[in-house]
């Protein structure tokens, strides 16, 4: 067996232990002292490793974009099972529950209705807006009004708008 010594550690070793170089042969540094090296460039450099390569992603997606989309979609399609995992489990990290909270809050916004008056109620407390026609909402807690979803569903909020607000929603209408 022939033997070679790293120029870098200076440790004799078997020639199994070097890469090889098509160029001269065989590596001057064996393969420990190589991996080291290249571990030290990539933490040395791992943020502009990352510019490079988010700039060469954003250039090959405007070079192919047909390419990326049917890419994308392949990952997609080949890793169902993987996504549905990843959105169940999302949900119930720090991040995802923000995430949940902003878009139940941008759902609940005014879309074009008209809030009969502020929601009343603190903030601890999830509102619904109830419509009591097509432009104008009526703020509910969430607890009685997910609750009445169903066939007398106007009536039951209805009742509760009675009971919370003192109004008749019915004299309202006309």
């Amino acid at each position: 067996m022939e033997y070679k010594t790293c120029s870098k550690c200076g440790i004799e070793k078997p020639l199994k232990d070097y890469y090889i170089s098509i160029r001269d042969g065989i590596f001057a540094h064996c393969k420990e002292c190589n991996k080291k090296r290249s571990r030290e460039y990539f933490f040395e450099n791992h943020e502009e490793r990352l510019k490079i390569n988010k700039e060469y992603y954003e250039t090959y997606k405007e070079l192919y974009p047909d390419r990326v989309k049917k890419t994308k979609e392949n990952w997609r399609k080949n890793n169902k099972k993987y996504m549905q995992d990843y959105k169940k489990n999302y949900r119930h990290t720090e991040h995802g529950k923000i995430v949940l909270k902003k878009s139940k809050e941008k759902r609940s916004r005014n879309k074009g209705f008209v809030p009969l008056f502020e929601n009343p109620f603190p903030n601890e407390i999830e509102v619904d807006y109830h419509h009591i026609n097509n432009l104008l909402v009526i703020p509910l807690p969430k607890v009685t009004h997910k609750g009445n979803l169903g066939k007398n569903h106007i009536e039951k909020c209805n009742k509760w708008i009675q009971k919370l607000y003192c109004l008749d929603v019915n004299k309202l209408i006309r």
